[in-house]
């Protein structure tokens, strides 16, 4: 349904976005009035010339459609003020957009543009300028004539060098060159004077260009990911005004002191670096919000880090952390603190004293308890404690009420307490890898609980009271002891993801009939020993997703290609032969792995990539293939068979005897003998349907001691498939 509205300016504008649509109907480009087109989302592939009717138009979004081109007479639209043509297939604009005079923003992201074309120059109103996600190697030297630009964004091109004559800008706030291939930056860029936001991210950049330190209205400075060895602190002081720098994933061994006189900084990321030490100097940083230090070579903190009062995320990954100052205590603000992979194996008391702490990460640590004061923490809602030294679960974690998701893996836990129920506002519980043998019958009294993952434990059954868990979506139970499949997950009312691989653990041999009451969505049960998949399950109406793989199976039930839902299913490395007659039809599935299946028909080199359309070619040659050759066999029979031994057949091939008395009345005689043979046989292929193959019948030929004819058949067959190599 579109939508139609006005503005508080009393503008006319109509949304349709993400309506599927192909094509710009001519009801829309008949609405002169209209002041705002917004077709975003949509699969769009032309622009019809009747859209130069839209005179009052002043917004265009065609964000992400499937445009290859734009015409000519977008340039009629003299009223434009804003063009949004990203997320298309763009290489080239018309000529005549250049009479977009009143055009303020332009954004052509994502498209596949080669060049700043000289129309785009012309556009001299231009404030806003997207370019970023092209394959543009130059900035042309004509673009200094957009006095009106403030924000210019070429983040994920190709360019080498920023040209001077973006210095040339003089009223740039916003340049963005993130992604590109820069080592260096022109000397003119201290003509930015009114730039607030750099962002030269992902570049090829081993320092920072002095020029930077000139800008003093630079407010955002992102430079991470680069090959930055040293900060040049005196410098570094003169950004007065800096709020945001970002130094993440550079060689950065040492931070020097100067960075303490940048008062006004309110997120600072040094993360992935090899810095040691932390200057005592950042307890200048009183506005400093943000701190990110993870993934360095700390061994300590000063004391100091205590008065920058502001704090409200501390990241400190990936250290050699053991302790933290008592101090912190008094950063108050703090929401989230991260300590995970550390040597710490006591929680540092002064981390229970954050009483607004929501987000508490202790990942691969050393800890095997926990002390009864983090019941403080009574805003607590995320705790990580996975890859610790915990063999009993921590009691005082009872005590907290507010947390919402609490992940445990890889410890030693072997049961929960019955406090555990205590966490009534549970959403998310992992527990994956431990030594859990019975399930925890204490999450079924947690009603809230969504997620549940309890993989790699040793559980040899699921608790009969999980249908009590009215919220759960997701479960995972793989690798543990089932004997069989718990058919107690068919009880969960609301249940979507039912995880149940054994690539660790006791492999499953089949799915039950019962198991057809799983509401499941998507079901995984990937490394067992199941050889059948059964025809309830594979013409479910719940299943959208389907894996089976590194299993036994040797066919696929016809029912399978029935599944209107299905979109993902995999069976790769199983013992498939032969696909359904009706498979390549499945044109629902997005995403299909058949690989490593010893398939004939058709051959693992056509199913090999998933495509459905190959699939469904070549198993409707075989199937006009496989009927050709079967009616020559019959042909052939004609003359190979008596009446005794055709009425034999027909008796074995389990034929009503009202049948074979209508055959031989209809086709009585010695003279109508071989038109009963060939009938005979089309009845048998007809009543089989996809059973009755060539393979069949010469198996049935061999039973019954005709080998003759079985032979003769058989090298038919031969004959035929060597031909058709």
């Amino acid at each position: 349904m579109s939508i139609i509205f006005r503005t508080n300016k009393d503008k006319v504008c109509l949304s349709l976005i993400g309506k599927h649509l192909t094509s710009i109907s001519p009801k829309i480009v008949d609405c002169e009035t209209l002041n705002c087109l917004i077709l975003a989302s949509n699969e769009i592939t032309s622009i019809p010339v009747e859209l130069g009717n839209l005179i009052n138009l002043e917004i265009l979004i065609l964000q992400s459609n499937k445009l290859h081109e734009i015409p000519s007479v977008l340039g009629v639209l003299q009223k434009l003020q804003l063009l949004d043509l990203s997320d298309n297939f763009l290489t080239e604009l018309p000529v005549e957009i250049s009479g977009l005079r009143r055009l303020t923003q332009l954004v052509l992201n994502n498209n596949k543009l080669t060049e700043i074309a000289p129309q785009i120059i012309d556009l001299t109103q231009l404030e806003v300028l997207g370019l970023n996600g092209n394959n543009i190697h130059e900035i042309p030297s004509a673009i200094s004539k957009l006095q009106n630009l403030q924000v210019l964004a070429l983040e994920c091109n190709e360019l080498d060098f920023l040209s001077v004559e973006v210095c040339h800008i003089h009223g740039l706030q916003k340049l963005q060159v993130s992604g590109n291939n820069i080592t260096n930056l022109p000397y003119g860029i201290e003509n930015l004077v009114c730039l607030q936001q750099l962002l030269l991210d992902d570049n090829d950049l081993d320092f920072i260009p002095i020029q930077i330190f000139w800008l003093e209205s630079l407010q955002e400075l992102a430079l991470s990911s680069n090959k930055i060895k040293a900060l040049q602190g005196p410098e570094m002081a003169k950004l007065k005004n800096l709020k945001i720098l970002g130094l993440n994933n550079n060689f950065i061994v040492e931070i020097p002191g100067e960075i303490g006189q940048m008062e006004m900084l309110e997120i600072l990321g040094l993360e992935g670096n090899s810095i040691s030490v932390i200057p005592v100097e950042i307890g200048n940083l009183a506005n400093l919000e943000e701190l990110y230090l993870g993934n360095n070579c700390l061994e300590s903190l000063p004391e100091e880090l205590s008065l920058c009062c502001a704090m409200n995320i501390l990241n400190l990954a990936k250290n050699h952390l053991c302790d933290v100052p008592v101090e912190l205590k008094i950063l108050t603000q703090m929401i989230s603190l991260s300590l995970e992979d550390n040597d710490i194996s006591e929680l540092p008391s002064c981390v229970c004293a954050l009483a607004e702490l929501e987000v508490l990460n202790l990942d691969g640590n050393s800890l095997s308890s926990l002390p009864n004061d983090i019941a403080n923490l009574e805003n607590l809602q995320h705790v990580t404690l996975s890859r610790n030294s915990f063999g009993t679960f921590p009691m005082p974690l009872t005590q907290l009420s507010t947390i919402e998701t609490l992940r445990m893996c890889h410890n030693s836990i072997a049961q929960l307490p019955e406090e555990f129920t205590n966490l009534q506002n549970l959403k998310l519980f992992e527990m994956s890898h431990n030594v859990m043998q019975e399930f925890p019958v204490q999450l079924c009294f947690i009603p809230g609980l969504e997620t549940v993952n309890l993989a790699n434990n040793k559980l040899e059954s699921v608790a009969v009271e999980v249908n009590k868990l009215n919220k759960l979506t997701e479960l995972d139970i793989s690798n543990n002891n089932f004997d069989s499949l718990p058919l107690e997950v068919c009880s969960i009312p609301k249940i979507e993801k039912l995880i149940l691989s054994q690539e660790e653990g006791l492999r499953l041999k089949n799915i039950p009939e019962e198991f057809a009451r799983c509401r499941a969505e998507h079901l995984h049960l990937d490394y067992n020993d199941i050889r059948e998949l059964p025809a309830f399950l594979a013409k479910s109406n719940n299943l959208t997703s389907l894996t089976m793989s590194h299993n036994r199976l040797t066919s696929l039930p016809d029912e399978i290609c029935k599944s209107q839902k299905l979109r993902t299913f995999h069976v790769n490395d199983n013992q498939i032969t032969k696909l359904p007659e009706m498979f390549g039809k499945m044109h629902h599935l997005t995403d299909l792995r058949l690989h490593d299946n010893p398939l004939k028909n058709p051959p693992s080199d056509v199913v090999v990539g998933g495509v459905l359309q190959p699939i469904d070619r070549f198993i409707s040659k075989h199937i006009a293939h496989e009927d050709m050759l079967l009616n020559r066999v019959f042909e052939a029979m004609k003359d190979s068979l008596n009446k005794h031994e055709l009425r034999y057949l027909m008796s074995k091939f389990r034929f009503p005897e009202e049948k074979i008395e209508d055959l031989e009345a209809t086709y009585a005689g010695k003279e109508k003998l071989a038109e009963r043979i060939v009938n005979a046989m089309q009845y048998w292929k007809n009543t089989n349907g996809p059973k009755a193959t060539l393979d069949e019948l010469i198996r049935i030929l061999h039973i019954v001691n005709m080998g003759e004819l079985s032979e003769k058949l058989k090298a038919m067959q031969l004959y035929s498939q060597a031909m058709k190599l």
